[in-house]
């Protein structure tokens, strides 16, 4: 039960169903990784991450390139750079909330007398349908030695992420009109 000042009913909640569920996951993995440097003063690396995840269903393929060069001679400077996809790993409460309790919620007006409800909160997941969240890096970065055993380094990153598990208010316009 939810209130108001002085004790007045704002919202009340209800679950029915069975409390206890069971999802499992299996998730496996490996890594390939190949260096190169065709000169002394740079570095290229690639690598390519393969997952497998039981809830998704699908293979997961992600690519990624690094590059370091020293420019000059003395090895005070060196610049890097690099990008890469990853996935992450499945969320099980996040899926799985369909598989839990249904809850129903009644609302109460300000003078405690009853608005509307119960309304019951749905999850539904189509596991057939799930695609595991992607993310690419982008990174850059400068390294440079200074006197005295200091070195500055700064590093520019760029993350831009996709296809994240998330919830999608079905009725928002009806619950927005009738909780005003």
């Amino acid at each position: 039960e939810t209130f108001r000042a002085r004790g007045v009913p704002w919202r009340t909640t209800t679950f029915a169903g069975d409390p206890q569920y069971t999802r499992n996951n299996l998730e496996w993995s490996g890594y390939l990784q190949d260096r190169w440097s065709p000169v002394s003063r740079l570095l290229v690396e690639l690598g390519l991450r393969h997952d497998w995840d039981q809830v998704v269903g699908r293979q997961l393929f992600a690519p990624r390139l690094a590059v370091t060069v020293v420019p000059f001679a003395g090895k005070e400077t060196k610049l890097s750079g690099g990008i890469g996809v990853f996935y992450d790993a499945t969320n099980l409460y996040a899926v799985t909330r369909s598989l839990d309790q249904r809850q129903f919620d009644t609302f109460f007006n300000p003078d405690g007398s009853y608005a509307w409800g119960p309304a019951e909160t749905v999850f539904r997941t189509h596991f057939g349908a799930l695609r595991a969240p992607r993310v690419v890096n982008w990174s850059a970065g400068w390294e440079q030695k200074l006197p005295a055993r200091f070195s500055l380094r700064t590093t520019f990153l760029k993350k831009g992420g996709s296809r994240g598990f998330t919830f999608h208010n079905l009725l928002r316009e009806h619950t927005a009109t009738q909780l005003a």
